[in-house]
């Protein structure tokens, strides 16, 4: 009977490991047709992200700076 027990745990693990590998898989297609569908909006994006995190360190800088005179 413990046999049985183990061998029907394995496959619930196995389902939801596949359960899981499938919805990863299913994110990174939307993300791709995303990408294809909006490019421009994705770039933009992005641009924006890394013109905040520069203009974070420039403030970041220019503290310092002052902290320095």
């Amino acid at each position: 009977m413990n046999e049985i027990a183990s061998v029907t745990e394995m496959s619930k693990t196995d389902h939801v490991c596949q359960e899981a590998k499938r919805t990863e898989f299913y994110k990174k297609i939307d993300i791709i047709l995303l990408m294809l569908t909006y490019p421009a909006t994705i770039c933009d994006a992005l641009q924006i992200r890394k013109m905040k995190k520069m203009a974070s360190v420039t403030e970041f800088s220019k503290t310092t700076l002052i902290r320095q005179l």
